[in-house]
């Protein structure tokens, strides 16, 4: 073993490179590449999801504008309050995501939170809720809490906290 070591030692060192260069071009090519195309791709949808989600945005409020000309200066001082736009790319469904919040009266008695799909302008999940006559919120059409799980997975909010 040792006189075939001696004699064949510079092949038996150009084999072993030769394999590390081809472990190492392995993994370049088959995880390294497709993985940065993927994050790539992912940021690239998400800046184009910002734009989309503020077009869609821009044009809400120029309609709330118009809808608050159109009406009675007494229904204009009850209020409609636009709050909290965020955006963010689902990788999951593929699609651009929209939360919203609109508060409505002139003590806001009325608050809606709703996400939407911003390519189809469609409701994805929606949580109403109103005061009572004692300042107390009533949850309207669902639980809050059960409206906030559901949104922090559409928003992947609880894994990327895993993560870091």
């Amino acid at each position: 073993m040792k006189q075939f070591l001696k004699d064949n030692w510079f092949k038996i060192v150009i084999t072993v490179a030769i394999l590390i260069v081809a472990v190492a071009l392995g993994y370049y090519f088959a995880i390294y590449l497709p993985k940065e195309k993927a994050e790539k791709e992912y940021l690239n949808n998400q800046i184009k999801c910002q734009q989309e989600g503020v077009k869609l945005y821009e044009k809400e409020k120029l309609e709330g504008e118009k809808y608050a000309d159109s009406i009675s200066s007494l229904e204009r001082i009850l209020g409609y309050f636009i709050y909290g736009e965020e955006f963010k790319f689902n990788k999951k469904l593929n699609t651009c995501l929209y939360k919203g919040e609109r508060y409505y009266g002139i003590t806001v008695n009325f608050r809606r939170y709703f996400i939407k799909d911003v390519y189809t302008n469609r409701e994805i999940l929606v949580w109403e809720s109103s005061r009572t006559l004692d300042g107390d919120w009533e949850n309207g059409t669902s639980n809050e809490a059960e409206w906030n799980k559901k949104y922090n997975e559409l928003f992947e909010i609880t894994s990327s906290l895993k993560k870091n």
